[in-house]
């Protein structure tokens, strides 16, 4: 499968889907970088949910970009954010789970090595994926209806609120072709 160009549905799991997103703060520090990351470049931002163990994102990755040099540096750069805060709160215990054994390459370990991607081909399958992680919160128990998790782009779908992360329809984002 090609991972440079195109329309990616990717979900990413926190190690051992464990509910790192302890408060907004921690909503927070992954909203904030994803804006950093559209802001930095390299794919436009169409759909994504933010749950307690695991985020699902719908990407349109740039030209020459890689869908896992961009999930690579998204994952780096909140692995050291979110084990701060955490740090900060004074939350020692989750910290210790995170640590690795000695003699591993890194100290701590925030999200699972992979993640998963599909490379969307057609309208339909787009609005199927943006559907579904919009759903995610409902299907979750966390909402009643997908506009009151604050933390997805329904709202801005629905709703037509840009307030925390800016996403873009593919039509929006390209000359409309998928």
């Amino acid at each position: 499968m090609t991972t440079s160009g195109g329309i990616f549905f990717v979900t990413t799991t926190f190690v051992d889907l464990k509910p790192l997103l302890l408060n907004d703060s921690y909503y927070r520090l992954i909203i904030d970088s994803l804006n950093f990351m559209r802001r930095r470049g390299g794919f436009t931002l169409i759909a994504y949910s933010i749950m307690p163990t695991h985020l699902h994102l719908v990407l349109q990755v740039s030209g020459e970009r890689n869908i896992s040099d961009i999930m690579r540096d998204f994952k780096k750069y909140t692995s050291f954010r979110i084990r701060k805060r955490l740090e900060d709160d004074g939350h020692h215990r989750i910290m210790e789970s995170l640590r690795l054994p000695p003699g591993s390459r890194q100290i701590f370990k925030v999200w699972m090595d992979r993640f998963d991607d599909l490379l969307i081909t057609n309208e339909e399958t787009l609005r199927t994926k943006v559907e579904y992680i919009h759903q995610n919160p409902v299907r979750a128990g966390l909402v009643e209806r997908d506009i009151d998790w604050p933390y997805s782009s329904a709202r801005h779908y629905h709703l037509n609120d840009h307030s925390l992360v800016e996403v873009k329809w593919v039509s929006e984002a390209s000359d409309g072709n998928i």
